[in-house]
């Protein structure tokens, strides 16, 4: 039997990391300190499981940033 945790997403841009404006797609502003110290409470904490997510799009000719 798989057992899943339950998982909370943050937010990226000006959630997880500063945010001014799109300046391309490698381009992630400065860290929140306080919000990438909660982040690393809910993993140390193991209980959950975190998805960082973004409202960035691209189209499919742009190099994928998966690595």
């Amino acid at each position: 039997m798989i057992k899943l945790r339950p998982w909370i997403a943050v937010d990226l841009d000006g959630t997880l990391a500063d945010y001014d404006g799109f300046v391309g797609p490698e381009g992630i502003g400065a860290p929140i300190p306080a919000m990438v110290n909660r982040v690393k409470n809910w993993l140390t904490e193991g209980k959950y499981d975190v998805k960082i997510f973004t409202a960035r799009a691209g189209s499919a000719s742009q190099k994928s940033l998966i690595r």
